[in-house]
C-alpha cells in the first residue's frame, strides 16, 4: 500500500512478483493500494495492479470511494480509461454522499474524464446527487461551458430536469448571467423556458431581477416564453426589473407587445408603484409613458 500510494514503481513489481501478495489488503481506512495508486495518479502501478486478474476495482473505502471515484475526482484521465477497462468496474458505485465516478467527473470540471465515462454504456448521465442535482444543472450552475456543450450532445440527457428547488439547468444559468452556456440550453429542441422553482420564478423572471440584460433578450426570443408569468408573491419579470432598477431591462420588456404593466403583486403592488417607492425615476417616467391599452384590456 506505501509503495503504491507513494509512486515506487519498482517495488510495487517486486512485491507482486510473489503470488502471496494479497491483492484486496485494505488499511485502517479500508483502502486498497490500486486505490492509492488511482487517487495519486500513478498510472504505471496502476496498470500492475490491473494485470492480476483477481484485483477488485470495485472496492470502496470508508467514504465510499472506489479507484474510480478518486481518478475522476481528481482528474486523472488516463487512470480513469485504464479503469474503465475492467472488465467488472461498477461506474455507478456511489460514496457516502451519493455521488458516483460520473458526478465528480462533471461536477469538477475534468471533461476529459466524464467524456470517457459518458462512453460506458451503464453510466446514468441524469443521476442526482441529493439536492436532485444533475451534471447538467452542476455545470450550467458554475458556468462551465464545454461541459455543458458536451452533455447536450447525450441523447437521454433531461435538459428540463428539476432539482429539489425546483431549478433547471436555465433557471441556473439565467441566475448566474451564463449567457453563452444559456444559449447552448435554449438550442436544445426539448428546452422549456417557463418551468419554474420552488417559489414559482422562471429564468425570465431571474434573469430580470439580477439584471442580466442580455440573458433577458435571449429568452424573449422563445415564442413560448410567458411574459407575464407571476411567481408565489405575485412578482413578474417586469416587477422585478422595476424593483431592483434595471432600466435597460425594464424597455426591453415593454417591447414585447403582451406585456401586462398593470399586473400587481399579492400585496397589490404594480410595476410602477415599485418603482416610484425605490426611487427608480427613469423607470416611473417609462411605465408612465407606456401605452396601456393591451393590459387594460385584460382586466
Amino acid at each position: 500500500i506505501y509503495a503504491s500510494a507513494n509512486g515506487h514503481l519498482d517495488v510495487v513489481r517486486e512485491l507482486l512478483k510473489h503470488d502471496t501478495a494479497n491483492v484486496h489488503f485494505q488499511d485502517l481506512h479500508c483502502n486498497t493500494a490500486l486505490m492509492y495508486a488511482s487517487k495519486n495518479g500513478h498510472l504505471e502501478i496502476v496498470r500492475e495492479w490491473l494485470k492480476r486478474d483477481e484485483v477488485n476495482v470495485n472496492f470502496q473505502d470508508t467514504h465510499g470511494n472506489t479507484a474510480l471515484i478518486y481518478a475522476s475526482k481528481n482528474g486523472h484521465v488516463d487512470i480513469a480509461v485504464l479503469l474503465l477497462e475492467a472488465d467488472m468496474v461498477n461506474v455507478n458505485l456511489q460514496d457516502k454522499y451519493g455521488f458516483t465516478a460520473w458526478f465528480y467527473a462533471t461536477k469538477c470540471g475534468h471533461l476529459g474524464i466524464a467524456r470517457e465515462l459518458s462512453k460506458h454504456d451503464k453510466v446514468d448521465v441524469n443521476f442526482q446527487d441529493v439536492h436532485g442535482n444533475t451534471a447538467l444543472i452542476h455545470a450550467s450552475k458554475n458556468g462551465d461551458l464545454d461541459m455543458v456543450v458536451d452533455l447536450l450532445k447525450g441523447d437521454n440527457v433531461n435538459v428540463n430536469h428539476q432539482n429539489k428547488y425546483g431549478n433547471t439547468a436555465l433557471i441556473d444559468a439565467s441566475k448566474n448571467g451564463h449567457l453563452d452556456l444559456a444559449r447552448e440550453l435554449l438550442k436544445h429542441v426539448t428546452v422549456d423556458v417557463n418551468f419554474q422553482d420552488i417559489h414559482g420564478n422562471t429564468a425570465l423572471m431571474v434573469a430580470s431581477r439580477n439584471g442580466h440584460f442580455d440573458m433577458v433578450v435571449d429568452l424573449l426570443k422563445d415564442d413560448k416564453v410567458n411574459v407575464n408569468h407571476q411567481n408565489k408573491c405575485g412578482y413578474t419579470a417586469l416587477i422585478d426589473a422595476c424593483k431592483n432598477g434595471h432600466l435597460d431591462i425594464v424597455h426591453e420588456l415593454l417591447k414585447h407587445d403582451i406585456v401586462d404593466v398593470l399586473l400587481q403583486t399579492k400585496k397589490g403592488k404594480t410595476a410602477q408603484m415599485l418603482a416610484k417607492y425605490c426611487g427608480h425615476t427613469e423607470i416611473f417616467v417609462a411605465l408612465s409613458k407606456h401605452d396601456n391599452s393591451v393590459a387594460m384590456s385584460t382586466i
